[in-house]
């Protein structure tokens, strides 16, 4: 994802919008809960995991692992 299309992301986030989605075996999703903080989690078969991610944080792990197109499609209201 380049940089204009993460921060419009996460411009959608802090709009209230969440993302949640499935892969396999894992769900997981990213809200934002304030003060440019974002609530990470997953859930898989075996494990959950919960974080909490600053914005510069959130920003880089789009930029390095995500596709924009894959991801804005599962933004929900």
């Amino acid at each position: 994802m380049k940089d204009e299309e993460a921060a419009a992301f996460v411009a959608q986030l802090r709009a209230g919008k969440r993302f949640v989605t499935r892969f396999q075996e894992e769900e997981w999703g990213l809200t934002y809960v304030g003060d440019g903080r974002y609530h990470k989690w997953s859930r898989r078969l075996d494990q959950d995991s919960q974080e909490t991610l600053t914005e510069a944080v959130l920003l880089d792990l789009l930029t390095t692992h995500y596709r924009y197109d894959v991801m804005v499609a599962r933004l929900h209201d």
